[in-house]
């Protein structure tokens, strides 16, 4: 009777655990161009990953701090606590105090890098960017955005954009293997027990 009434407890707790919950980016290495995105600005493809500039385009960026611009989206589902990446080149075609930026932007607004961080008109190379989502959100951005004026353009690189499941927690596991045990030493102390006549 006891054993049921543990199973009973055990079903009633499993809507509260946190499972493994995967998210996926359509097309996150651009080899399909770019195809699964939205685009505004000038936004283009080459050799397998995203070229995001402000050369000639009139996107106003002013509410995120810049003047003009290019953004690259797409419709995604990310619970908290699940990882973003991806790999980013960004080059400064500006000098300071013109410190033309990129963004990601999702559960708010990241900084990828930024004329500042790389120096007048330098370049930062390929790297790997990831952050952990701190809530959950239904759109991922990349903006990349002249600063204070619309001239000297700068230029984002994309590529490997991906979203990694949520972890299955510890205290899950915890949980299940310390309910195996408790049944087994139950299982065991019953089988013990001799049996009055």
């Amino acid at each position: 009777m006891k054993t049921l009434k543990l199973a009973a407890i055990v079903l009633a707790m499993l809507p509260l655990v946190q499972v493994a919950h995967s998210a996926t980016v359509t097309n996150g290495d651009f080899s399909a161009g770019t195809s699964g995105w939205t685009t505004q600005g000038n936004v283009s493809t080459t050799s397998g990953y995203a070229v995001l500039t402000s050369a000639g385009s009139v996107v106003n960026t002013g509410a995120f701090g810049g003047t003009n611009g290019s953004m690259l989206s797409q419709a995604v589902s990310v619970k908290a606590g699940q990882t973003v990446s991806f790999d980013f080149n960004f080059s400064a075609g500006d000098y300071l105090p013109y410190n033309d930026f990129s963004l990601v932007v999702g559960d708010g607004s990241h900084l990828i890098s930024d004329v500042a961080a790389v120096g007048d008109f330098g370049s930062s190379g390929w790297h790997t960017y990831s952050f952990v989502s701190t809530a959950n959100f239904n759109s991922l951005m990349f903006l990349l955005s002249n600063r204070l004026d619309s001239s000297f353009d700068s230029t984002l690189f994309i590529d490997n954009v991906k979203i990694a499941s949520t972890p299955i927690p510890a205290a899950v596991w915890l949980f299940g293997t310390s309910l195996v045990g408790l049944m087994g030493s139950r299982r065991k102390k019953m089988i013990g027990t001799p049996v009055a006549a």
